[in-house]
Parts: C-alpha cells; structure tokens; sequence
C-alpha cells in the first residue's frame, strides 16, 4: 500500500495516500476535517500539521492532527510534549492507517501489526482540564496511553480514548475490548499500554452505563472503506464492500 505519491480526493490534492485514507475515514465517519498540504500552525510554535478537526472540542479547543507512517521516536514525543505545553491547542499524532490496531509485540519495541495508535497532546499539556506545569516528560511518558477513536453508543461525543485490554493470566495475551463500562470495569482487571509499550493497569473509565466503543458502525465502516479505497493515479475510487 503506497503511501509516497500525491493523491486528489475530495478537491482536496494531499501529498501521500495516508493522508488521503484518513481524510476518507473522517468523512465516512462523519468527522469535520480541513486540509492544508502546507500544513496549519500549531499556536505560536513552528510544529505544522496537516488536520484540523472543527468538529471535535476537547475543552473548547480545536483538535490538530498529524499523520505520520512510521512509529514515533522518544525524541519526537520530547518535542511534541513541549510544543504542547506551550500551545492552546489540542494535538493528536496518528501513527498508521485507519483500521482496529493489532500488536506484533508489545514492550519498549512494541510493533503495530496493522490498524493505527494515536497520542494525544493536550494544549498546555492539561491533565483532567488542569493545567500542569511542572508535569515532567518522563512521567508524562509512563503514564500516557495510546489510544484509538471511539464514540458513545448512540454514535455521539466522539473522542480519543485508551485503548482497553484484558490480561489473560494463563497466557499473559492482551485482548482489546470492544466497550468500556463501569460494572465490566469494576468486575474485572482493566490494563492499557502506555506509550512505551508497557501495561499499566487502568481505573480511568466511562463513568456512563452506556460505555463507550471502539467497534461503532460510524468508525467500523469508515475504517474498512478508507482501508479499502483505490487510490492510484492521482484519483479515488470507493470500493464495493
């Protein structure tokens, strides 16, 4: 799946079909996007990112997006972290395509085998709306999760949220949960990874009994037609699924 050459979708000519295949996903999701092949600034830093996300508030700020095809670096997240923190704005770095993310191998080397992880960088690098300014990004680090797209049931309040894993004690294997609730959440040991790949057990959950989900139709769908897209020769086309 290419994803060095530019491709036209939507009036829109993005400089690779990664961004091409996200932009997709965010219309068939039904998220408001705006493109910028120059990129828009981020607040008053020189960081430049090609999403902007006017329809997703988080503390009354717009959401920022950068696609990037390969795993972020340490050093990356370093600069990303003080940029945050010196920003309003709300910033979300996406790392693979649209699709369910499934794990080679999890660790400080963690791999993705498919599907896509997302870090979010909150503006001012707030934490639970507060503004932290001594935070250090060691901690910040440790405590982070990757996390993945993800909606209420009835397909609102779309957000960012960790992603959610089971332990399987007899195998030590990790398996994703579809849906997040309070009861499952009280009943059972709830873990996420962090951004080194390492399993932290979690009691950060919906506090709602409707849960929040990963495999909603809106996402489900728009993953598996952004994935599926033909996207050759500077033009789309939607394939049949």
């Amino acid at each position: 799946m290419s994803t060095t050459n530019p491709v036209i979708y939507n009036g829109n000519r993005f400089r690779n079909s990664l961004e091409a295949r996200w932009a997709i996903f965010f219309d068939e999701a039904e998220i408001e996007w705006e493109y910028e092949i120059d990129g828009f600034q981020l607040s008053n830093t020189n960081y430049r990112t090609c999403f902007k996300l006017p329809s997703y508030r988080y503390s009354g700020n717009i959401l920022f997006v950068g696609i990037v095809p390969e795993k972020p670096t340490i050093d990356d997240l370093k600069r990303l972290f003080k940029i945050s923190g010196e920003s309003i704005d709300d910033f979300l770095l996406i790392y693979g395509i649209p699709g369910f993310p499934e794990f080679s191998t999890f660790g400080k080397d963690w791999k993705l085998e498919k599907g896509y992880v997302a870090i979010h960088f909150t503006g001012l690098n707030r934490v639970k709306d507060i503004i932290v300014n001594e935070l250090s990004i060691d901690d910040w680090i440790n405590n982070s999760s990757l996390r993945v797209f993800q909606t209420r049931s009835n397909g609102y309040s779309l957000m960012v949220w960790p992603i959610y894993f089971l332990l399987d004690e007899v195998t030590k294997d990790y398996k994703m949960l579809s849906e997040i609730d309070s009861v499952f959440s009280e009943d059972n040991e709830i873990f996420t990874i962090n951004l080194l790949g390492m399993p932290i057990e979690s009691g950060y959950f919906s506090s709602s009994t409707d849960g929040i989900l990963v495999n909603h139709k809106r996402l489900t769908n728009g993953y598996e037609v952004a994935y599926n897209a033909i996207l050759e020769n500077d033009e789309y086309s939607k394939m049949d699924i």
